[in-house]
């Protein structure tokens, strides 16, 4: 029941993805069907015929149907070649759709899990690999059962009592099956996270980021060595499952070999009883092989089907990282302030909050700066003030009540250290699709614009070197355009700022903080940095420790003071030979 209930998913799975095509290879796999059970019964009246001594106007019918058959038959899986291959396609594209969704709703806090990279490693590697399967196994079965029906006709009007053996025989194919289906889903689930690890460490030893590092360092033999060492585990993964799938194999045997000799001993001690004349006895040996082939395609279709619906299966664990639907809500009023209160939250499989018991109110208008040490929790106190992360205990409030966090993510504008640098043009990589500011201006208030009509086809140039005529920009010029998609939607109320201005050096990091300042003066702007040239226009400053806000106040006042602020300027002051401030 389970196989069927499989299959039915898989069906209907394809169904949705593309009728048209489905319909079409069902009428082709149905009218294969029917002229593979036509041959069978046109053999038999063609050797009953000719064993009769029938003229050749008499054995002609049986004859032309006979090749007829045969040639509709060949046709018929010519044109399911064509439609397969189109199906698969639109198949795929359903299936990634699913999988696209699904890992674009799913919270943040699920690219914290293995578990979760897993599910989505095996329905990715399903989408790619499991379409062409499912709609061939599914169409195989549907031909199968069209072609089996006709044969065992054949096979009862020269003997019905061989129905049953036939079936008989058949069952340690089905058992065989069966169990294989049953030890590779087992192995494809056990599998995924070897094989993940190996594809990390190959795409390490491949990818454009690393190979700076692997030349300079010498890595390459150590990566690799860990790339073979995943590979070795999964080698002996796939021993046990090829040994699992021997000895299944070696039971099957032996069970078929027992039904093979006791269907061929009834066979023959029908015909000593007078099964038939010679000619009959070839005609229905004929047929009965051929059903058995039709019973044995038909199971294999099933259990492959059932596989292949693992990519269903996959999909819907996948789909259980989904949030749970919340009520739509209703578009937020203008911000006057964004609030946390007591917010903790600890990160999976970690003994320590990351933040812990968190209060902060952040307005609009205001430059506040969140500085501390590294881990102290400021960039999970961004994810949580951008609704990126649910806070396990605590509010998020805007204007001082409960806002949809899905609606937050609408009014912020982000720019983090870490910000991607997609293979598109100038243009796409701010605006991202959406509509905004006027770009040329943007771009101009922050000092790019000499920078872009340098590029050869100016703000339509490609960036990365992915594809061909790509090119690159200096990492302070790629921080530069990351905060330009930060301020280019112009609906943001609130922007923030991540360690954007890093690759900096630090006149044209306040330089460039000042910009902000003042294209955003009628926003929230919050700044994350440890360098004080970036929060030097900072109207508030709030500083984490431990995942614990331990100071709050003016730049100035901090620095005046005793604590944690005032022990960092320091060391930076000390550093570059600088006495403290005076009070």
């Amino acid at each position: 029941m389970e196989s069927i209930r499989h299959v039915l998913d898989g069906l209907a799975f394809v169904w949705r993805a593309s009728r048209r095509s489905y319909l079409s290879l069902l009428v082709i796999s149905a009218l294969a069907g029917l002229a593979a059970a036509a041959i069978p019964l046109a053999a038999v009246r063609l050797i009953d015929g000719l064993t009769r001594g029938l003229a050749p106007q008499g054995v002609a019918l049986p004859l032309a149907l006979l090749a007829v058959a045969i040639a509709v038959e060949r046709v018929l899986g010519v044109l399911r070649e064509g439609h397969l291959a189109l199906l698969a396609f639109d198949v795929r594209a359903a299936a990634e759709r699913v999988i696209v969704d699904t890992a674009s709703r799913v919270e943040v806090e699920a690219f914290e899990h293995a578990k979760f990279y897993d599910c989505l490693e095996r329905a990715s590697r399903a989408a790619s690999l499991r379409p062409t399967q499912i709609a061939d196994s599914l169409l195989n079965t549907v031909t199968a059962l069209a072609g089996g029906i006709g044969t065992a006709l054949a096979v009862i009007s020269l003997e019905p009592r061989m129905f049953g053996v036939a079936l008989i025989s058949f069952l340690p194919v089905w058992w065989i099956v069966q169990r294989r289906s049953a030890v590779r889903l087992r192995f494809i689930a056990e599998a995924t996270p070897t094989e993940r690890e190996a594809a990390y460490f190959t795409s390490v030893l491949t990818d454009r980021d690393g190979a700076k590092e692997l030349r300079l360092f010498r890595a390459v033999p150590f990566f690799d060595g860990k790339r073979m060492a995943a590979l070795a585990r999964r080698q002996r993964e796939i021993r046990r499952e090829v040994g699992e799938v021997r000895r299944v194999d070696l039971i099957g045997l032996l069970l078929a070999g027992i039904a093979n000799c006791l269907t061929w001993g009834i066979l023959i001690v029908l015909s000593m009883r007078g099964l038939g004349d010679p000619a009959s006895l070839i005609a229905f040996i004929f047929a009965f092989q051929r059903l058995k082939g039709f019973l044995t395609t038909l199971s294999w279709g099933l259990a492959e089907a059932t596989e292949a619906a693992t990519l269903l299966n996959d999909m819907r664990l996948l789909r259980e990282w989904e949030p749970e639907e919340a009520a739509p809500a209703g578009p937020l009023p203008p911000l006057r302030e964004i609030t946390l209160r007591q917010v903790r939250y600890t990160y999976p499989h970690s003994a320590r909050p990351a933040l812990s018991e968190v209060s902060a109110t952040f307005r609009r208008g205001e430059f506040v700066a969140v500085v501390g040490a590294n881990g102290s929790g400021k960039s999970t106190l961004i994810k949580i003030l951008t609704g990126l992360l649910r806070a396990e205990n605590g509010e998020l409030l805007w204007n001082g009540a409960p806002a949809d966090r899905a609606s937050i993510h609408r009014r912020a504008g982000a720019v983090f250290q870490d910000s991607c640098q997609f293979a598109l043009s100038v243009r796409e990589n701010v605006t991202l699709g959406r509509d905004g500011h006027d770009l040329a201006g943007l771009l101009a208030r922050l000092d790019m614009t000499q920078t872009v009509d340098a590029l050869a086809d100016g703000p339509d140039t490609m960036l990365g070197r992915q594809f061909e005529g790509g090119t690159d920009l200096s990492g302070g010029q790629w921080q530069r355009l990351m905060i330009a998609r930060g301020l280019f939607d112009d609906r943001a109320e609130m922007i923030i700022l991540d360690e954007a201005s890093s690759a900096l050096d630090p006149v044209a990091e306040y330089e460039l903080v000042r910009t902000v300042k003042r294209l955003c003066r009628d926003k929230l702007v919050v700044v994350v940095s440890h360098r004080l040239s970036s929060i030097a226009e900072a109207d508030r400053v709030i500083v984490l420790d431990e995942g614990r806000v331990v100071q709050e106040g003016t730049v100035r006042a901090l620095l005046d003071g005793e604590g944690v602020f005032a022990d960092m300027f320091n060391v930076q002051a000390r550093t570059l030979g600088l006495s403290r401030t005076p009070r």
